[in-house]
């Protein structure tokens, strides 16, 4: 079983109309694969699951052993569909208008909890400028393949 995510970022100027859109491919760490095999196996203590998504400032490449974002500045819960047909989950949400964020993202990842957690996944991408009057929105899409 293969794993592929892809992130697509929308930040939205609410005052001027200006959107900047992005997309990026992920990586899915050691903790994820090992988030899927307890899914698969463990009948007694199960993780919960994959329900946030969370942003940072950190630009280093990932890596398998990564565990958390370098530089976590949001975490927000997410909403999921499944696409059974296509093998496909996709994961929708966004930092609304007047949020506290302000900072310059540069990566995103899945967790399975508001706080610590199992890290999925994780990509980085060139900064973007997020502040308090910026909506962001994103779609972060994950296809199984045999």
């Amino acid at each position: 079983m293969k794993f592929k995510g892809h992130f697509k970022g929308m930040l939205y100027n609410p005052k001027t109309g200006e959107i900047t859109c992005w997309e990026k491919d992920n990586k899915v760490v050691q903790a994820g694969f090992d988030f899927v095999c307890a899914l698969l196996t463990d009948s007694v203590s199960r993780p919960a699951p994959i329900s946030y998504i969370a942003f940072g400032t950190g630009l280093s490449a990932t890596t398998d052993e990564m565990t958390a974002l370098e530089n976590e500045v949001y975490r927000g819960a997410i909403t999921t569909s499944w696409d059974a047909e296509n093998r496909i989950i996709t994961v929708n949400g966004e930092i609304p208008v007047g949020s506290s964020v302000s900072a310059n993202i540069s990566e995103v990842g899945l967790f399975n909890a508001a706080t610590g957690g199992v890290m999925f996944d994780r990509a980085i991408f060139s900064p973007k400028g997020m502040d308090p009057e910026l909506a962001f929105k994103y779609t972060f899409t994950i296809t199984i393949t045999s």
